[in-house]
């Protein structure tokens, strides 16, 4: 990390994240709790989306620095934030919330692959994430396309 988000790094920080996400993942396996955490969840994670990015953007210009990590990490988190929160609403209205641990799991497993697959092989990871967004992007089309109304 960068001089300024040394203190990320640290132990208390380390168990009080940890803690978190431990508490955030348990909470997503309980219905209608899941669709809250949804909400409140947004803003925040845009928030950490951000401080992420510019945490590990050590040695830029600040105002580079700062402008990118607005635009990647807080466009990331904003996209995958309301893609979920789309999906998981989804789920609770075709399945009154019953088939959102199935999302969860998902959810979860597919953040670490890809996390450990941006540790290990970082343009590998890159070019997944592309693919899964174009991949995303056809079947969302699709599925618009289906909801048309005929004329």
């Amino acid at each position: 990390v960068s001089d300024g988000f040394a203190w990320v790094a640290t132990t208390p920080a380390l168990l009080m994240l940890a803690v978190a996400a431990l508490t955030e993942i348990a909470a997503y396996y309980v219905p209608l709790l899941d669709n809250m955490l949804d909400h409140v969840a947004g803003p925040a994670a845009i928030g950490a989306g951000i401080l992420v990015s510019a945490a590990v953007m050590g040695g830029y210009d600040p105002m580079l620095k700062w402008t990118l990590a607005i635009i990647a990490g807080g466009g990331a988190a904003a996209a995958t934030q309301g893609t979920t929160t789309a999906l998981r609403g989804s789920s609770t209205v075709l399945t009154a919330g019953l088939g959102n641990h199935a999302i969860a799991t998902g959810e979860i497993a597919g953040a670490l692959a890809t996390s450990l697959l941006a540790i290990a092989f970082p343009y590998v990871a890159a070019v997944l994430v592309l693919l899964l967004l174009f991949f995303g992007w056809r079947v969302l089309h699709k599925w618009r396309s289906y909801q048309k109304p005929a004329v």
